[in-house]
């Protein structure tokens, strides 16, 4: 009995240790994509500034 109740806190103890680790990978992935789409709507502001001033350069 003795060894079943520490096999099963043990496998309880694994599981947990899991998904904190896919909580980690989750929070890593959420901050990448925040940071990237953060780049990204930098570069499309950059990118429609750039379009901007060529066309009014080429209005004048």
């Amino acid at each position: 009995m003795l060894r079943i109740g520490s096999e099963t806190r043990f496998a309880g103890l694994e599981l947990s240790a899991e998904k904190r680790h896919w909580k980690l990978v989750a929070l890593a992935t959420g901050i990448y994509q925040t940071v990237y789409s953060a780049y990204c709507v930098h570069c499309v502001l950059a990118l429609l500034r750039l379009i901007k001033t060529a066309w009014s350069m080429a209005q004048q």
